[in-house]
């Protein structure tokens, strides 16, 4: 055998023992991506496909989804349990109070009071409430008025909130609610005192009265509304401020890591870091506010 034939053979043993030992590698490695993240989303609407899409944009292939609402005559427990996933991310209620129990670590995202599920359970998550400093340094981006006003329950904790207006230059006017009838007394006593009101999510704006009352005072008294969903931008008011739920996705993702790490996290959920702002167009113009590069920059407009 001429050493031609000699060094092609050698060759291709070499290129079949390199590939024999990639595909080994491949094989060995595998298991430790598949299934180690499992997104379970309670029905698929965009809210909820945006903070998937945020999750996967970091997880890449070691995530894989569920959609709950579409598992219907399947046990969905044991299918989860099947996967033996490292981490369950559960995007919308139905899909917290499902696994909520299970023996492996949960977070979630896209839900209001999560607490009310979770209970005393040891399970973090991503705020759908911003800080109050996010929220207050975007309100004074865009609009040069000084008096806000916030209604609160009896037991909120707005010592935040104090610190945030003092460090925006607001003057904070505060009253307190603690049901749907309190909180149109509660918004009599400060609206003579504000140019800006300040929603954050409760029960008291569950009420069509309450709401009714809120808007229909706000347009009286030439009131600035600042919402927190833009649902309440479309009935009236003339901002809303809120996450966005791709960044809330990523943020799990980076809450995940954390807590497979085995870090110790203090609070039980995180707030988003990016905003989305929609501002009311046809509310601007009845309360004659002018429509400044301020105001209206990178916003969603409602016309």
């Amino acid at each position: 055998m001429n050493q031609y034939v000699l060094n092609s053979v050698f060759s291709v043993r070499r290129l079949c023992t390199g590939a024999f030992a990639l595909v080994i590698i491949l094989l060995m490695g595998w298991p430790a991506f598949a299934g180690e993240n499992i997104v379970l989303q309670s029905m698929r609407i965009k809210p909820y496909d945006m903070g998937y899409e945020g999750f996967k944009k970091l997880s890449g292939n070691r995530t894989k989804r569920f959609i709950l609402s579409e598992m219907k005559g399947t046990n969905p427990l044991k299918i989860l349990k099947k996967e033996k996933p490292d981490l369950i991310y559960a995007i919308g209620a139905d899909s917290l109070y499902l696994v909520k129990d299970l023996n492996i670590p949960v977070i979630y995202s896209t839900i209001f009071s999560p607490e009310r599920i979770i209970k005393n359970r040891n399970i973090k998550g991503i705020s759908m409430s911003l800080s109050k400093e996010t929220v207050l340094s975007e309100i004074r981006k865009r609009l040069n008025f000084k008096n806000i006003g916030f209604i609160h329950n009896f037991s909120e904790d707005v010592r935040e909130l104090r610190k945030a207006a003092k460090a925006n230059n607001f003057n904070l006017f505060l009253s307190k609610s603690e049901n749907s009838g309190d909180y149109i007394k509660a918004l009599k006593k400060i609206k003579g005192n504000i140019d800006i009101l300040l929603l954050s999510p409760s029960r008291a704006l569950m009420s069509t009265e309450v709401i009714e009352y809120l808007f229909l005072t706000a347009m009286e008294n030439k009131i600035m509304v600042v919402a927190f969903s833009g649902k309440y931008a479309e009935m009236g008011a003339l901002l809303s401020i809120e996450p966005d739920l791709y960044n809330v996705g990523k943020r799990a993702f980076q809450l995940s890591e954390i807590i497979k790490s085995g870090k110790k996290i203090k609070r039980d959920s995180l707030h988003a870091s990016k905003v989305n702002v929609i501002v009311n167009l046809n509310v601007a113009r009845i309360l004659n506010i002018k429509l400044t590069d301020n105001l209206v920059k990178n916003a969603h407009l409602i016309k």
